[in-house]
C-alpha cells in the first residue's frame, strides 16, 4: 500500500462582492472567542494550531496506523479531501469530507478511523486564549497493481 498524504490549510471568507472579509479580533472580545471556528486565514503561523511533533510526526502517524480496507482492487488510485475542526482542546471534531474517494465508502471510513486516532493538536491561541480552527486535509490510497 502506498498511501499520499498532502495536508494543507488554504481557506478564505468572502463577502457577497468578492473581497476577502480579514476580521481583527480586539483584546476586550477574547472571552468570546470559545465558540466561534476560525479559519487559517485569519491567523497568524505562531496563532495556527499545530500536531504534536510538526507535520512529519502527523505523516508518519497516519502511515502508520493507516489500514488498506479489502476489497480495494489492484491499480486503485483516488484522493479524497475534508474539513474537520481543531478544537480549543485540542481535539478534532465536525469531520466532513468536501469530496470522498471516488466508488470506496471503506477508504472513507478508514480516514475517519484514523483521525480518530490522533493524539491531541496544540490548539491554535489568539492573545493566549485557545481557539477553534477549521483544518483541511487531504488523503489518497494508491495500490500497486
Amino acid at each position: 500500500m502506498i498511501l499520499c498524504f498532502i495536508s494543507f490549510s488554504c481557506f478564505a471568507q468572502q463577502e457577497k462582492r468578492g473581497t476577502i472579509k480579514v476580521r481583527k479580533v480586539e483584546t476586550d472580545t477574547l472571552h468570546r472567542l470559545k465558540g466561534k471556528v476560525y479559519l487559517p486565514s485569519q491567523l497568524s503561523e505562531a496563532e495556527k494550531p499545530k500536531y504534536p511533533g510538526g507535520s512529519k510526526a502527523m505523516e508518519d502517524f497516519i502511515i502508520a496506523n493507516t489500514k488498506l480496507p479489502d476489497g480495494i482492487m489492484p491499480g486503485y488510485s483516488d484522493i479524497c479531501n475534508l474539513t474537520f475542526i481543531i478544537n480549543a482542546d485540542g481535539t478534532i471534531s465536525d469531520i466532513k469530507f468536501i469530496r470522498g474517494f471516488k466508488n470506496c465508502l471503506p477508504c472513507d471510513q478508514e480516514v475517519i478511523r484514523v483521525l480518530g486516532l490522533m493524539p491531541k493538536w496544540i490548539p491554535g491561541k489568539i492573545g493566549g486564549t485557545n481557539i477553534r480552527v477549521l483544518h483541511e486535509y487531504s488523503s489518497g490510497f494508491a495500490v500497486p497493481k
